[in-house]
């Protein structure tokens, strides 16, 4: 009796196991860091890159970024992804039933959004010289 139970019992997880799907993760990192002082960064500027990086992967997850990745790799779905930065290398986590898109996914979440960090600067840098420009500083 022991011994048919316990062959149920693992007939049983048996089935469910193989029936589960497996979900694979990828990671992607990121390395922020702030300006530096140059030599060697103080204690401050570490704690300046840490704070930095918080709030750069707080925006990781937006939607305009994910939308983005989604239109990006012709997803139906805006991918849904973990950002962790403990400290200045933070880290962008899919996961997919396929381990190559959930790759993709976080390698493109990662470049997207550097991206469009780079679009930003360069645009916030040409304003500022249009600004510069007009009260005849730069010409």
């Amino acid at each position: 009796m022991f011994v048919l139970g316990t062959s149920a019992a693992a007939l049983s997880a048996y089935l469910v196991s193989s029936a589960t799907t497996p979900v694979y993760e990828a990671t992607a990192k990121v390395l922020v860091q702030g300006r530096q002082t140059p030599g060697i960064p103080s204690a401050g500027d570490i704690q300046s890159s840490q704070q930095i990086a918080q709030t750069y992967m707080a925006l990781v997850t937006t939607r305009p970024i994910l939308e983005e990745v989604a239109q990006s790799l012709g997803l139906p779905y805006t991918p849904s992804i973990r950002v962790t930065s403990p400290r200045t290398l933070s880290e962008i986590t899919a996961s997919n039933s396929d381990p190559e898109l959930a790759a993709r996914i976080a390698n493109t979440t990662a470049q997207t959004f550097i991206d469009n960090f780079l679009r930003r600067q360069f645009s916030q840098i040409a304003q500022f010289q249009l600004s510069l420009s007009q009260y005849g500083i730069l010409e």
